[in-house]
């Protein structure tokens, strides 16, 4: 069942995307219906790219660098998607972002070796998040993995709008200087996917979990004693 503040977070983020890029993500998520796995990564790396599938090298860099970010999302939305909604499915929507995102690109090189940079970092920000998107979460937790997906989306979007701004030479530059729009992305990226953090909230969760047991555990007569004690 969606909740409300999840979903709020999540409505937010695919406004802003679309502000930045022009355009209509469900739409689009229409048009590519096909695109529903991370398992389709081949077919999103195709139509634009057909020029560049002649440099089988290339592609297996975007494969390699694309497909495990796409692994990290499916999890999390497998695990707190269901928290923001049917109506925007979180994964769904980061999918035909990326195959929208490359197709952007239009075979230009220093597009491409742009996006396998930037999603290179996700994915060391993002493999930490799988030790934590198994069996029930908390609500800490899945809001923090709500947040997870938004601000991927977010990214998705400052890069798209870059490129489509032209600003080929920024673009490239931005993966490699600390000044810059992009880079304050991903460190926020890296600030939510804080491996201690996400610890934290999984352990919070389970000691509230152990606290509740014992209660179940008490008879009536321990439980109100416990109670008059408070």
């Amino acid at each position: 069942m969606a909740d409300n503040q999840f979903s709020e977070i999540w409505a937010a983020t695919i406004k802003q995307y679309e502000a930045d890029t022009n355009i209509n993500i469900m739409d689009a998520s229409r048009n590519l219906a096909n695109v529903t796995s991370a398992d389709e990564l081949p077919g999103m790396i195709d139509g634009e790219q057909k020029k560049f599938r002649n440099y089988q090298k290339q592609v297996d860099k975007i494969q390699g660098a694309v497909k495990p970010v796409l692994d990290v999302i499916q999890a999390i939305a497998d695990t707190a998607g269901e928290a923001v909604g049917v109506a925007f499915p979180p994964a769904k929507i980061v999918f035909v972002a990326v195959k929208l995102l490359l197709n952007a690109a239009e075979n230009v090189s220093a597009h491409y070796k742009a996006i396998v940079n930037i999603f290179a970092r996700m994915q060391t920000f993002l493999d930490c998040c799988n030790t934590y998107v198994k069996g029930n979460i908390s609500l800490g937790l899945q809001q923090r993995l709500v947040e997870i997906l938004a601000h991927l989306l977010s990214v998705i979007g400052t890069v798209m709008k870059d490129m489509k701004g032209g600003w080929l030479k920024h673009f490239f530059h931005s993966v490699l200087t600390k000044d810059n729009v992009m880079e304050d992305a991903l460190q926020k990226l890296n600030d939510l996917t804080r491996e201690e953090a996400l610890a934290s909230l999984a352990d919070i969760h389970d000691k509230v979990g152990q606290a509740l047991q014992g209660v179940d555990d008490l008879t009536k007569a321990q439980r109100d004693a416990e109670l008059d004690k408070c």
